[in-house]
């Protein structure tokens, strides 16, 4: 039996999601997939794959939001208007991540793209150059 890469597990995930068959469905076979393939320790990264391929389709992007404290309902839709806009995406879920060293503002992150706009990267940029 031929072993699939996660990039083609990734892509059959994708195709199947889009024909409207249920992310538990995919889920499972997925991980039957790997673990009758002895790949069980790769879940997570074949999840990122999946993401990945989603956003690269533009039919789904799952983003991070990093700041120093929780961001309000206002401030996270206008962010989520923006991810829509770059990633040319019609669905965008948030996961919203509080880390106080990052000082203020935002870092968003996507399977595909990242944007800080922290203090704590401003900060680093500034030691870089001295």
């Amino acid at each position: 039996m031929q072993k699939l890469s996660r990039r083609q597990l990734a892509k059959y995930a994708a195709d199947r999601l889009e024909q409207g068959v249920s992310l538990k469905d995919v889920a499972a076979h997925l991980a039957a997939v790997l673990a009758s393939s002895k790949r069980g320790g790769q879940s997570r990264q074949l999840a990122e794959d999946v993401a990945f391929e989603m956003e690269s389709r533009g039919l789904r992007t799952e983003a991070t939001l990093t700041s120093a404290r929780p961001l309000g309902d206002d401030l996270i839709g206008q962010l989520e208007k923006f991810i829509k806009a770059e990633t040319k995406t019609d669905k965008v879920i948030i996961n919203q991540v509080v880390e106080p060293e990052v000082i203020g503002g935002v870092r968003i992150e996507t399977a595909r793209r990242s944007w800080d706009q922290t203090i704590k990267r401003r900060l680093t940029d500034i030691r870089e150059t001295f």
